[in-house]
């Protein structure tokens, strides 16, 4: 312990109160200086993604599932998408946070269609929703994804 407990304390104030200015001068810098560029990725957009499940749809599917499906957004950190079906239709709501990059979202995307082709299997992910995504990647549905 030292012989002056209150200039160490005053030491320890003056030497956190220094590096967080510090770090405040330099955030202020990188976020505001005009040579450094900003890059915010948008989402897949739902049109987009409801193109792509209409083409999916009409290659892996040979047009089997309802082309009426409803593509919307869900937000939260529980889910990547959320499958319903409301008034005998299905929903699919995907969210932005997962599913930014095209890839992951076209994933998300034959994730979500394999549980609409089981839509009556009792178990979420039971043997024929597990079948349905061997047999997509067996074919080369995910061969550029991966």
């Amino acid at each position: 312990m030292r012989g002056n407990d209150k200039g160490w304390t005053l030491d320890r104030l003056l030497c956190t109160f220094a590096l967080t200015l510090a770090i405040g001068a330099g955030w202020f810098y990188l976020s505001s200086h005009p040579r450094i560029k900003h890059q915010f990725v948008e989402p897949v957009s739902l049109q987009q993604i409801k193109d792509d499940y209409l083409t999916y749809n009409s290659m892996w599917f040979d047009g089997r599932l309802p082309k009426d499906v409803t593509i919307g957004r869900i937000y939260g950190d529980s889910y990547q998408a959320y499958l319903t079906k409301e008034d005998g239709h299905f929903v699919i709501r995907f969210n932005p946070r997962f599913n930014i990059a095209k890839g992951q979202a076209d994933l998300t995307l034959f994730h979500e269609a394999c549980h609409i082709k089981n839509w009556t299997e009792l178990e979420e992910h039971g043997p024929n929703w597990v079948g349905c995504m061997r047999d997509l990647a067996a074919r080369g549905a995910f061969d550029s994804l991966w």
